[in-house]
């Protein structure tokens, strides 16, 4: 839940007061809360294992009903910056990095769509981020990351 990537300004520390409270049971992610989880009994995050059972019935009920909106109603956003993320560009090649509005990302996918209109977002570093800026990335230039590690991550996330 705490994880950063070399190029944002933001300590895992912060990311983690960001997404996360503890509970009983381990930490348990904030918009789990506001989708009706305990911090008495529930536990874990939405983004990967494990979690409490009521964790993740409420994550397949979510992408669920945003699934079917959409195939029943189309998608009519009123704004397109409902699904956002940070652009990786490496040279001529490009990758764009989901951070939000991720159920409605899949639901578009999942029904068929071949293009789908997304924006970037600065949420937690830059934009538009370029390998070749590594050197300036802000967790390198504080230690966290080697400018090697940053690089492998990019690159990683890079290839997909």
């Amino acid at each position: 839940m705490a994880t950063v990537m070399p190029w944002w300004a933001i300590s895992p520390e912060e990311r983690l007061d960001q997404v996360a409270v503890e509970t009983p049971h381990g930490y348990l992610g904030k918009e789990a809360i506001k989708m009706g989880a305990s911090r008495s009994g529930d536990y874990g995050w939405q983004y990967f294992g494990p979690v409490s059972h009521q964790v993740g019935e409420s994550e397949f009920q979510r992408q669920q009903l945003v699934y079917q909106s959409i195939r029943s109603n189309s998608y009519n956003p009123v704004s397109y910056k409902h699904i956002h993320g940070e652009f990786l560009i490496s040279g001529r090649d490009w990758v764009w990095v989901n951070q939000g509005g991720k159920h409605r990302f899949n639901s578009l996918v999942a029904a068929g769509n071949e293009e789908v209109i997304v924006s970037a977002k600065r949420k937690y570093g830059p934009d538009f981020v370029q390998r070749s800026d590594a050197h300036l990335w802000p967790n390198v230039i504080n230690g966290w990351f080697t400018e090697q590690e940053a690089l492998t991550v990019f690159d990683r996330i890079m290839q997909g």
